[in-house]
């Protein structure tokens, strides 16, 4: 068996249950986040979950307000490029 350089660059957790998918949690490398590539694998598991049927992506926790000095403020805004519209629940 040859060796394979394999190099993880993104990954994430997605359970998919019923019509819903959740993206639980994600990260990737600082050395490649010019290169996009948790929007690329977002893409891809949006793509995934509706080739599952699911209707709902719950992309899970964004910040409670777009203000700049909460520690969510970045990932809030990461969310959102993909054009979601944020529900807010008690819990």
């Amino acid at each position: 068996m040859a060796d394979i350089d394999c190099k993880f660059l993104s990954s994430m957790f997605l359970i998919l249950s019923g019509k819903r998918a959740s993206y639980l949690s994600g990260t990737s490398t600082s050395a490649t986040n010019n290169l996009m590539v948790s929007s690329a694998l977002q893409w891809e598991s949006i793509q995934l979950a509706k080739e599952q049927g699911c209707t709902e992506y719950d992309m899970f926790g964004p910040a409670p307000n777009l203000d700049r000095s909460h520690p969510l403020h970045g990932v809030h805004i990461y969310k959102k490029v993909f054009g979601s519209n944020h529900f807010h629940r008690m819990g």
